[in-house]
């Protein structure tokens, strides 16, 4: 791969370098958003074809695994490549889970900032911030835990629709079941639920916030280890993919509805005492205008990172600033001059055309090409490795199995031929 192994570290030796943990179009805004601090950046990621790596702003390197053990000692073994210990900058939750767990271990490689481990754990299981929240008096939807055939009963005190995830969706993604899913029938939310319980995985079954998407709002900060926010952005969706239940596919700064969100959301982050990057994103309930926390994102960046960065707020610049104990002056206002977009796949929404906003792309930048020709140019193909061919060849192995076990019954029970003047008894 280009610029696959190596980083000019001598030229580096004063300077606090950053590796970043994921290359997807998140990891690609955190990339972008340092590219003016001088840091020299090193992205890691399982695959060589995810956009990140490609970047003129960072190193790439190839490993073997973004969770569990494997990537701490991937880790480990980048971490003694450097002159001096490196911010670390996580982008998935897998891998936020791995590294609070060891992170005694990682402490003599890395500059980390995480929040306390029993606030990892809590925010990164949908069930244990459900009851977190219930218990400390912040709004969340009506749900119901599941976590045992006892409580799908309790599903029917809700009003339909209803939102099934996963508690925790670390180690779900093959099975397709790692995402939120909308149910507008009873039945169909119990079956997603005793799907997840035959992985062995809890669900959190969420009573539908009415509203539409443009009405989803989120707040991105940095901490220091009192839970105050050094940067604070709260920006609005616009519309996401799939509808209703999917990541951000546009967004734009909301200076309108910053000071109430930021209120609330501090409220939490000292209170439980956060420290690092994170996230809060919420609904405003169209019955009552009410704002509903849907879900945190703990220790890691948000998919749409980079939208705080382009409207003056850049989160990952100010986590190095503290990291290499530089001041961070204060910044309180976004400015709304570009709305973001994950990728040309989703259209941008007729309000959005009409704003007369600068609509920046995911992945492509003029100058920084390679991971909008990278993403545009291999991604298509990948997903049709990925997913129509394995999903062809797996329909026509059970047609074909399907087919000779059908053929097989229909020998057996179908009786011979008499052919006359031939006896069917053997001699």
């Amino acid at each position: 791969m280009r610029r696959s192994s190596s980083l000019p570290l001598s030229s580096h030796a004063n300077v606090c370098p950053v590796v970043v943990v994921g290359g997807s179009v998140a990891g690609l805004g955190v990339v972008r958003s340092l590219s003016g601090t001088g840091a020299p950046v090193m992205v890691l990621d399982t695959s060589r074809l995810n956009a990140a790596l490609w970047s003129r702003y960072c190193e790439g390197r190839v490993i073997a695994s973004l969770s569990g053990s494997q990537l701490i000692d991937e880790l480990k073994a980048a971490g003694t490549r450097f002159a001096q210990r490196p911010l670390l900058v996580l982008t998935q939750d897998a891998s936020v889970e791995a590294v609070s767990r060891w992170r005694n271990e990682l402490e003599p490689y890395y500059r980390l900032l995480l929040p306390p481990p029993d606030i990892v754990v809590i925010f990164n299981d949908k069930a244990e911030f459900h009851d977190f929240a219930m218990r400390e008096k912040f709004s969340v939807p009506e749900s119901v835990v599941v976590r045992r055939i006892d409580d799908l009963v309790r599903i029917e005190a809700l009003q339909l629709p209803v939102i099934v995830k996963p508690a925790c969706k670390t180690d779900l993604h093959e099975s397709g079941l790692d995402r939120a899913a909308r149910f507008d029938r009873l039945e169909d939310a119990t079956a997603h639920c005793m799907a997840l319980m035959k992985l062995k995985a809890s669900a959190v079954v969420q009573q539908w916030v009415d509203g539409p998407d443009d009405q989803i709002f989120f707040c991105l900060f940095f901490c220091d280890l009192s839970g105050q926010p050094l940067r604070f952005f709260t920006g609005r969706k616009l519309s996401a993919y799939p509808a209703g239940v999917g990541s951000t596919a546009t967004c734009i700064a909301a200076p309108e509805a910053h000071a109430e969100l930021k209120a609330l959301t501090v409220r939490l982050t000292t209170m439980t005492r956060y420290a690092g990057i994170g996230g809060l994103e919420f609904k405003r309930d169209a019955r009552t205008g009410e704002f509903i926390i849907i879900e945190p994102t703990v220790g890691r960046t948000d998919w749409q990172e980079e939208i705080a960065t382009l409207s003056g707020v850049n989160i990952p610049a100010a986590a190095w600033m503290h990291a290499t104990g530089r001041s961070i002056e204060p910044v309180e206002t976004a400015s709304i001059g570009s709305a973001w977009r994950t990728s040309l796949k989703h259209r941008s929404p007729p309000a959005l055309r009409k704003a007369n906003l600068r609509i920046v792309d995911g992945y492509w930048r003029a100058n920084d090409p390679i991971p909008g020709l990278i993403f545009y140019g291999v991604e298509p193909v990948r997903r049709v490795l990925h997913h129509n061919i394995r999903g062809a060849l797996a329909h026509s192995l059970r047609w074909f199995f399907n087919t000779a076990k059908r053929l097989r019954a229909r020998r057996l029970t179908t009786p011979a031929p008499h052919v006359k003047g031939r006896s069917n008894v053997a001699p």
